[in-house]
């Protein structure tokens, strides 16, 4: 599974506050930190799958 970032910036129809900015700033920094970890569990459990069907086939 790769978690990727579609991209939606629609403009959105009015001003945000500043507290507004920032909660939504929160918010984008954990997804980012959300998506690095699933992204890096699935590559340590393709490696994991990887190794193990090497070491089977030896």
């Amino acid at each position: 599974m790769n978690i990727i970032d579609h991209g939606h910036d629609d403009p959105i129809p009015f001003e945000l506050s500043e507290s507004d900015r920032a909660i939504a700033d929160q918010c984008k920094h954990a997804i980012a930190e959300q998506r690095y970890y699933l992204n890096t569990r699935d590559r340590l459990q393709q490696r994991r799958r990887d190794e193990h069907k090497q070491g089977g086939a030896a």
